[in-house]
């Protein structure tokens, strides 16, 4: 079990708890405001040093960090940067004044361990996760604008976990094996284009939510939400996206239309996954991760 957060004078310890697989390699972020180019530029300059002495099959030195946690490190840094720069953007182009509050985030790899007799049998590298729980602003309308100001929290969160996937494909999408990942934006967008219906809910029109197919923790985090006040957008039945099959949905408090329990995907985790099969580069990492940890496979 992992324990992040934030204390501050203005109100108790807000933090995240996750579940952690001995085995996993998971690099966490912290934005204090912003991402220093210079720390994003030293990130970038170890990643090319790393895959040119992988090129060269110079193993020289390297070491599990460098081969697995260097790119993690520069793929969650990468996110909470880009996420800060697009958001500024849309703030000016919408008369909206935007400071990043202190956010953290981690990125890591995903595996599967199957038991038998309550003892590990099979270890699986199953791709790699980008979990962002707390992604925070300071908001405000130039022309004190409530609704322009709503509008703005709303269309941020669902820029943010839209990245929670671009991200990733980045990272590992080659010409030749392009990946696909999945976040809550992705979800609700696929699920749409293929046919199946988008649910709004409110405590209101909770019954609706007896129509959609989804594992028992969502359901119950989602029945949560609604007694509480808050408003969930989720699709009817969980995706099949290259062996993924999940459900994606949105918490937000309608009364600022910021993200109260965030973007998230079923199992779980609030941003991105990426299944490991879907391309050369995750499948070498994977490889890389399971030698690091001790990864292991009985007959």
């Amino acid at each position: 079990m992992t324990r992040l957060g934030f204390d501050a004078p203005a109100h108790n310890w807000r933090y995240s708890e996750n579940n952690l697989i001995a085995g996993k390699y998971q690099t966490v972020a912290i934005d204090m405001q912003g991402i220093s180019p210079d720390q994003l530029e030293a990130l970038k300059s170890r990643v090319e040093e790393v895959s040119s002495k992988l090129n060269a099959e110079n193993y020289a030195g390297l070491t599990k960090h460098d081969l697995v946690g260097s790119i993690l490190q520069a793929g969650i840094q990468g996110y909470l940067a880009e996420t800060y720069a697009m958001d500024k953007i849309a703030a000016a182009a919408s008369d909206i004044v935007y400071n990043r509050s202190p956010s953290y985030g981690t990125f890591s790899t995903e595996m599967n361990v199957s038991y038998l007799f309550g003892m590990p049998r099979n270890v699986f590298f199953s791709g790699v996760v980008m979990d962002v729980d707390q992604i925070s602003s300071n908001t405000e309308s130039v022309d004190n604008c409530y609704e322009d100001w709503v509008a703005f929290n709303r269309s941020s969160g669902m820029r943010s976990s839209a990245y929670e996937h671009l991200i990733p494909e980045r990272l590992f999408s080659t010409e030749e094996n392009p990946v696909e990942g999945v976040s809550t934006a992705k979800a609700l967008a696929l699920a749409m284009a293929r046919g199946q219906r988008v649910y709004t809910l409110t405590n209101d029109i909770a019954y609706n939510l007896s129509q959609i197919t989804i594992d028992s923790e969502a359901r119950s985090e989602i029945q949560n939400a609604l007694q509480r006040g808050y408003e969930v957008t989720v699709h009817e039945n969980p995706l099949n996206v290259i062996g993924w099959e999940r459900s994606g949905y949105a918490i937000i408090d309608p009364e600022n239309g910021a993200g109260a329990g965030a973007f998230k995907i079923s199992g779980g985790a609030s941003g991105g996954f990426l299944v490991a099969f879907a391309a050369t580069a995750l499948g070498f990492l994977g490889a890389v991760v399971l030698l690091c940890a001790g990864g292991f496979q009985t007959d």
